[in-house]
C-alpha cells in the first residue's frame, strides 16, 4: 500500500508538472527552506513587544534582530507593531501572511552626521544556513534580497551585507518613493569569488554573515554600493541620514527574505510553531508569574547549601548558551533562600546544560528553582546568540 500510494503521488506531480511546470507542486516542494533569514516576518519576540530605547550596544528585541548605535547623539524607540489595515500599502505584506513588523522611531536628532556616527538594524546570519551560497570560491553564488519597507523619509535609503568577522562588505541602497506607505524591495548580492579566508565562518555555527540596514551612517562606515570592498561598512554612500536627523521620523520593516539566485520570490511564509523552533536555537527566555511559580530543574541537594540538576533546552541550541535572570537571585525574590544560579556547559549537541544553585536546602533531598510569594514576573534566559 505504502508503495502504491508513493507511486500515485509521484504520477500526480508528474502530470501537474507536465501541464504547468512554472506552477507545479515539485516546483513549490523547492522553494522551501530557502529563506536564509530567520523570524523575516516579525512573528516571534520572546522579550516582549513594548518598546525600549536603542542604546549603545547590540539589543534585542525581536528575536534573531538586534540594534546597534554608535557615537551619534540621536535616540531611537524599537516596538513590534501589528500591521494597521489603514496603512497605504499593507495589503501586500499582509496578503503574503506577514501580520507584524518593526518600527523605529526617531525620539531626539542628529543634526549633524559624524563620520563615525551610525544607527543600525541587523540580523546575523549562522554560517550554516549561508554555506550553499559558497562566498569566498570561484563558484560563489548570486543572492537576493528582499524586504517591505515604510518609512515617512523618502529618497535613498542604504545597507549592506557583511561577512562574520567584518572585514568584507556589499554595501547597498535602496529607494523609498513614497512616505508613509509600504513597499517591497530588492537587491541582487554579487557572489562573493575573492578572499576565500574572510568567509571561513560560512561553514561553522559561527557568525557567517550579517545583514544590515543603516538609519544613519558616516564617512568611515559607507562605501560605493554594489560592490564587494574590504571593510565593515554598513551602508553606501550617498544613502540619507533622514531617519536619524528628522524628528519622529519612522522606519518600519517586515518580511526580510535572503536567497539564493537573481530572483525574487514571493515571502517564504512559514508556520509560527517553526519559526518559534528556529529562534529557540539563539534565544530561550522561561517566565514565570504566578505565586510560587516552579523553573526547571529538579535539583539534587548534594549538601544543605548547594544543589544540582540538568536543564533541558526545548531544541538543541546553536552553542553553549549564557545565562541571565530578571532579578537579583536572593531569599526576597527566590524560594530556598536562594543566593545564587549558574550554569554549566551544554553537552556536545547543546540539548542540556548543567544547572547549579546555592540556597538553604535539605541535604541529600530534592528542591526546584522557585520564585517567591508574589505576582512578579520572573525571567531566566539562555542566550546563544551571534
Amino acid at each position: 500500500m505504502g508503495v502504491t500510494r508513493i507511486r500515485d503521488l509521484a504520477s500526480i506531480l508528474g502530470k501537474t508538472q507536465a501541464a504547468n511546470p512554472t506552477n507545479s507542486a515539485l516546483g513549490e516542494l523547492a522553494k522551501s527552506n530557502r529563506n536564509m533569514i530567520v523570524n523575516g516576518g516579525m512573528d516571534i519576540s520572546q522579550r516582549g513587544t513594548s518598546g525600549f530605547t536603542i542604546g549603545a550596544a547590540v539589543n534585542y528585541g525581536i528575536d534573531m534582530f538586534s540594534t546597534y548605535k554608535d557615537q551619534t547623539s540621536a535616540t531611537f524607540a524599537y516596538t513590534s507593531e501589528f500591521l494597521d489595515s489603514a496603512e497605504t500599502g499593507s495589503l501586500a505584506p499582509r496578503q503574503a501572511g506577514i501580520t507584524r513588523y518593526a518600527k523605529i522611531t526617531n525620539t531626539g536628532t542628529d543634526a549633524s552626521l559624524g563620520a563615525t556616527d551610525r544607527m543600525l538594524f541587523l540580523q546575523r546570519i549562522e554560517g550554516r544556513r549561508m554555506a550553499h551560497l559558497m562566498w569566498g570560491s570561484a563558484d560563489a553564488k548570486n543572492a537576493k534580497l528582499s524586504f517591505y519597507v515604510n518609512s515617512s523619509v523618502t529618497g535613498t535609503h542604504g545597507g549592506a551585507i557583511g561577512n562574520g568577522n567584518d572585514t568584507r562588505s556589499f554595501p547597498f541602497t535602496y529607494t523609498i518613493d513614497s512616505a508613509n506607505t509600504w513597499e517591497r524591495k530588492e537587491v541582487t548580492i554579487t557572489g562573493d569569488t575573492s578572499q576565500n579566508m574572510l568567509w571561513q565562518n560560512a561553514l561553522t555555527n559561527s557568525r557567517g554573515a550579517q545583514v544590515v540596514f543603516g538609519l544613519g551612517v558616516g564617512s568611515t562606515y559607507s562605501t560605493t554600493a554594489g560592490a564587494w570592498a574590504n571593510g565593515d561598512y554598513n551602508s553606501a554612500t550617498g544613502a540619507t541620514a533622514g531617519v536619524m536627523s528628522t524628528s519622529s521620523a519612522t522606519w518600519k520593516i517586515t518580511g526580510l527574505q535572503f536567497e539564493a539566485g537573481d530572483t525574487m520570490t514571493p515571502f517564504e511564509f512559514t508556520e509560527r510553531e517553526k519559526v518559534f523552533k528556529d529562534c529557540l536555537r539563539y534565544f530561550w527566555r522561561v517566565t514565570r508569574n504566578d505565586t510560587y511559580g516552579e523553573f526547571l530543574p529538579v535539583i539534587r541537594c548534594y549538601s544543605a547549601t548547594n544543589g544540582t540538576g540538568v536543564t533541558l533546552f526545548p531544541v538543541p541550541m546553536r552553542s553553549d548558551p549564557t545565562m541571565s535572570v530578571s532579578h537579583t537571585v536572593s531569599s526576597s525574590n527566590f524560594g530556598y533562600s536562594l543566593s545564587s544560579i549558574s550554569i554549566g556547559n551544554s553537552d556536545v549537541n547543546h540539548t542540556q546544560c548543567e544547572f547549579f544553585a546555592a540556597g538553604s536546602f535539605t541535604a541529600n533531598g530534592a528542591a526546584v528553582i522557585q520564585k517567591t510569594n508574589n505576582t512578579d514576573a520572573v525571567s531566566i534566559d539562555f542566550d546563544a546568540s551571534m
